[in-house]
């Protein structure tokens, strides 16, 4: 059961590190990871950096909407041209986009 388990996570995660995930799916696969005790896993190490970074530019991403971080047009395109470099699609990005037209 175990065995099947870690298969059907490893088919999950090579799925999701082939392409640009939802931050959330990232984050689950990573949570699952941790019950499996796979914390030696590559796959695993990989979506902890992608996790990592989602949530850095998500909370970034977040002040700078909530008006608490600076939010010139350009510090908003740079903070959008950085979305462009993760591997991720990240929840806030539309109402940054949109805070940018």
């Amino acid at each position: 059961r175990r065995l099947a388990a870690r298969k059907r996570w490893i088919a999950a995660v090579e799925v999701a590190l082939s392409g640009s995930p939802p931050l959330g799916e990232v984050t689950a696969l990573l949570g699952r990871a941790e019950t499996m005790q796979l914390h030696d896993d590559a796959r695993a190490a990989e979506l902890s950096r992608r996790a990592a970074g989602g949530e850095a530019w998500e909370a970034r991403a977040a002040a700078m909407l909530a008006g608490k971080a600076a939010c010139s047009l350009g510090a908003l395109q740079a903070h959008l041209r950085a979305a462009g470099s993760l591997p991720l699609r990240l929840p806030q990005e539309a109402a940054l986009r949109a805070k940018e037209a």
